[in-house]
């Protein structure tokens, strides 16, 4: 017995120090390629994202994390930053609003590469993260512009701070994070016999908060702007919210890009003969920081808009400008293969316009 246990110690050992001596730590090339899922490529089916019955989804990204990559990294005019709604991880990549847009470039005649770099559930504090944790960790990139579609992920509680690779809350959970983020050899080939054998179904758990075909029930909002916990939000914005995106400008401005701010909106909301109605979500103050989405979308984006203004900073009110209904979402947040071409088409000539100007 006992040695069987020292067997069984010194076998441990030797795994913990392949993982460690193989990871990041010490020759790795400093990506937490668990959370930007380097060199990964999926093959799924739904029946979700288009009007298809077949609709295979081929996702992948490449070995720095970004997902439709056709230039050299020094290269790059645009790189998208955001959260699922960018990721676009249920669209196969030649459906994504980022591909559709850059399409749009090359069709007239502008050879423009707009790379995705959505990572799901990221907020503005996982944005800043990739900065200082993912693009700085790659040897000159120097896009030309980094784009930042942003809002439907802010404001929200601390349940969701596992979104933007924040620490974990116990040991146990602390450890997997280390050998995770390390990425040595044994977990690489722990995740290619994942991906090769097993990821083309998608279980529950892939879904998260993506919820195909959800059935839309509303209430009617009275005054949300008077509500207390909506009144605090509008402090965090003017605080948190401020510092991050001046933030957010700086790192960009230090890379040698220029910042363009999108705002966005969802479909949980609507007017009807004045009157707002929203989604009727009993878990939203639980899950948000406010408790009116329509409120708190649109003092985002004000925010955003007030940003921009004071610091000369490109802004594209995508509040105001995307009109979106049930046709053009899965969900109520997510585009199907419709709603990613219809974001390209309202996008692309503002983009166009800010490309243009600046090669002038």
């Amino acid at each position: 017995m006992r040695q069987y246990f020292t067997s069984l110690i010194i076998t441990l050992s030797l795994i913990i120090l392949i993982e460690i001596f193989t990871g990041k730590y010490f020759f790795g090339s400093g990506l937490n390629c668990d959370y930007l899922r380097c060199n990964q490529e999926y093959i799924y089916e739904v029946n979700f994202g288009s009007n298809e019955e077949n609709n295979l989804i081929n996702y992948s990204r490449d070995q720095k994390g970004f997902r439709g990559v056709r230039k050299p990294y020094n290269e790059i005019d645009f790189i998208v930053v955001g959260g699922s709604t960018t990721d676009e991880k249920f669209q196969d990549e030649k459906n994504t609003w980022t591909e559709k847009l850059e399409a749009k470039f090359i069709l007239d005649g502008i050879d423009v590469d707009v790379v995705n770099a959505g990572v799901e559930g990221q907020s503005t504090l996982g944005h800043i993260y990739n900065f200082e944790n993912w693009f700085s960790e790659i040897d000159q990139l120097k896009p030309k512009f980094i784009v930042f579609y942003i809002g439907i992920n802010e404001g929200r509680s601390d349940h969701y701070l596992r979104f933007d690779n924040e620490p974990k809350n116990n040991l146990f959970q602390e450890v997997k994070f280390i050998i995770k983020k390390n990425n040595g050899l044994l977990i690489k080939l722990y995740r290619k016999v994942k991906n090769q054998y097993f990821s083309n179904q998608i279980p529950k758990s892939k879904f998260n908060f993506h919820r195909p075909n959800v059935d839309r029930e509303f209430i009617k909002i009275i005054k949300p702007e008077d509500s207390k916990v909506n009144l605090e939000f509008s402090k965090w914005i003017n605080n948190m919210f401020s510092k991050r995106l001046k933030k957010l400008s700086e790192y960009s401005e230090k890379m040698g890009s220029t910042p363009i701010f999108i705002s966005q909106r969802s479909l949980r909301w609507f007017f009807k003969d004045g009157i707002l109605y929203e989604v009727d979500d009993k878990d939203i103050e639980n899950n948000q920081m406010v408790n009116s989405y329509h409120f708190k979308e649109k003092k985002l984006s004000a925010a955003m808009e007030d940003f921009a203004i004071k610091n000369n900073i490109y802004f594209i009110n995508g509040f105001e400008l995307l009109n979106l209904n049930e046709t053009l979402l899965y969900d109520y947040t997510h585009t199907n293969v419709k709603g990613s071409e219809y974001i390209s088409d309202q996008l692309y000539p503002y983009l166009k316009n800010i490309y243009l100007n600046s090669i002038k």
